[in-house]
């Protein structure tokens, strides 16, 4: 497991290592999650990720699943839902690959 403080950390941590599941917070100091995203997106990553944030509005969500992200989980999280949704990320992701 691979933690960031920041935006900018996860986007160095994403050129370093190999990420399977991505979980970002919409709300970071410096870039944001959507901005994370987009630089993603710009940059042709495709990471699956769950945004996970505080901060509900439809406006987000829409953008941050245009973007690419598979989720958008609102806090206080409900820890089992998202460990099945990382399960199920997971398992969809080996699939694919096979």
């Amino acid at each position: 497991m691979l933690t960031a403080l920041n935006g900018n950390e996860a986007l160095q941590l994403i050129e370093r290592e190999s990420v399977d599941v991505m979980l970002l917070d919409m709300m970071m100091p410096g870039l944001n999650g959507l901005d994370v995203l987009s630089i993603l997106d710009k940059k042709n990553l495709h990471i699956p990720t769950i945004i996970i944030s505080a901060f509900i509005d439809s406006k987000y969500k829409a953008e941050a699943l245009k973007l690419g992200a598979l989720e958008y989980m609102d806090k206080p999280l409900n820890l089992n839902g998202l460990l099945q949704s990382i399960e199920h990320i997971s398992e969809n992701s080996s699939a694919s690959l096979k």
